[in-house]
């Protein structure tokens, strides 16, 4: 997914007055999203009275188009990523669809270190948590004959992080005045796994087995946990679009609110 326009001159070679406004439009439309982009890294964006989300894994596919759609809703957005320049990019993106929304905090930390994931968060000021997802994994390429540092990291980085997160999150969860959400990514290789990257199958099975024992050791009255698995391949344009499994997200947490404990299902399947 990619915020870059190609641009095509008209037949005559030169382009016309109403593109020449229309792209200029869009360049202040930019530098003003890249401006508040750059007040969020400079620790504005703050602002514990809204319900908040918070996004481990903040790129531009399922963590960008989730993030947008409950700041159109008036949510505040905490983004968390492995680099600045990364975070920059996607909060730039997300104040330009979201313009009215109030500024995303960004929270620079790499999942492949749980330790050091855990210690940004808690040292991050998050003083409201309503949705905490664990959106990361690693592939790792090959079958039996993988490498076993990179399996190791993979699980440390799709896995042990989520665990991390959990354990930095979930007082603010408890504290949420509705019912908090742990939400995980999962993927279809939790259950039909492939020679391809045995490594992200034992991310995916193990993260579903996370969610599943978090789910039964938090107190549903207040917090819930989901695993999202998905059975196909991001794509735009797709029935897998990010949108779509953001839209999903959103619906999970609003039937978190609604749905009695006994009738909740921690895994929840997205074939599109």
């Amino acid at each position: 997914m990619t915020n870059d326009s190609t641009r095509i001159p008209s037949d005559g070679g030169t382009d016309s007055a109403s593109e020449h406004a229309a792209e200029a439009t869009e360049t202040a439309e930019t530098a003003e999203a890249s401006s508040r982009a750059r007040e969020a890294v400079e620790g504005v964006g703050r602002d514990s009275g809204a319900p908040t989300y918070v996004v481990v894994g903040a790129g531009p596919g399922i963590g960008l188009a989730t993030a947008t759609a409950f700041a159109r809703q008036g949510w505040h957005t905490v983004l968390v990523g492995r680099s600045m320049e990364s975070l920059e990019k996607v909060a730039a993106a997300l104040v330009k669809a979201a313009p009215a929304a109030s500024l995303p905090q960004l929270v620079v930390a790499d999942a492949e270190e749980p330790v050091a994931l855990k210690l940004a968060l808690d040292t991050a000021e998050i003083a409201r948590v309503d949705v905490a997802h664990f959106n990361v994994s690693l592939w790792v390429p090959g079958g039996y004959e993988s490498s076993l540092i990179e399996v190791t990291a993979g699980l440390q980085t799709g896995v042990i992080s989520a665990m991390a997160m959990a354990q930095s999150l979930v007082p603010q969860l408890q504290g949420a005045p509705g019912r908090g959400l742990i939400m995980m990514t999962g993927g279809g290789t939790a259950d039909d796994p492939t020679a391809a990257s045995i490594g992200l199958g034992l991310q995916k099975a193990a993260l579903r087995n996370l969610a599943v024992a978090l789910g039964r050791e938090l107190d549903p009255e207040h917090v819930r946990v989901s695993t999202l698995t998905i059975y196909g391949t991001l794509k735009a344009g797709t029935p897998f679009a990010p949108e779509a499994i953001a839209s999903r997200v959103a619906g999970i947490y609003e039937d978190a609110q609604v749905t009695d404990a006994d009738s909740w299902s921690i895994v929840t399947e997205f074939r599109g």
